[in-house]
């Protein structure tokens, strides 16, 4: 897979982040109906992955100096992602536990897909910005393509 095509599936993982944010992120049904949430509604952390998508998304766009943004934003939004999952199924514990078969609860498809593109989208940057560590092409960690300039003379 060639580097621009890294680049794709990075920018690709930033606009699943992106679509994650709006998916369920919790569903209880109960007898009567269902009701989800999303991972915005009421300012929830969906706004955070969500931003953070695009800031991930855009970085691996520009690429050079910004493939740390992009590999910060795609740990950012891991954490996030697995917090909330380890307090969703807390909440859908309870709720299966007290409901007496009249309602369930679950970790709605948008937390999953939430940390899987923190994941992807981490990845790429990283395994990028490590490409360049170890071809010794003398370029920098900043992303700069062209070798460093020599020192100033010893004297």
């Amino acid at each position: 897979m060639s580097v621009d095509q890294e680049r794709y599936v990075g920018m690709g993982a930033g606009l699943l982040a992106i679509v994650a944010a709006l998916l369920p992120w919790t569903t209880v049904n109960t007898v009567f109906t269902s009701i989800s949430r999303n991972g915005i509604d009421g300012g929830g952390d969906g706004l955070f992955t969500l931003g953070l998508g695009i800031v991930g998304a855009l970085a691996l766009w520009q690429a050079g100096r910004w493939l740390w943004a992009a590999a910060i934003s795609g740990v950012v939004i891991i954490v996030i992602g697995i917090v909330d999952i380890v307090d969703v199924q807390g909440l859908v514990d309870e709720v299966n536990a007290d409901s007496d078969g009249l309602a369930s609860a679950s970790v709605g498809a948008g937390l999953y897909l939430t940390v899987i593109a923190g994941v992807v989208l981490a990845a790429v940057p990283l395994l990028q910005l490590g490409r360049r560590l170890g071809s010794g092409d003398g370029s920098d960690l900043s992303g700069a393509s062209e070798p460093l300039p020599p020192g100033p003379p010893a004297v």
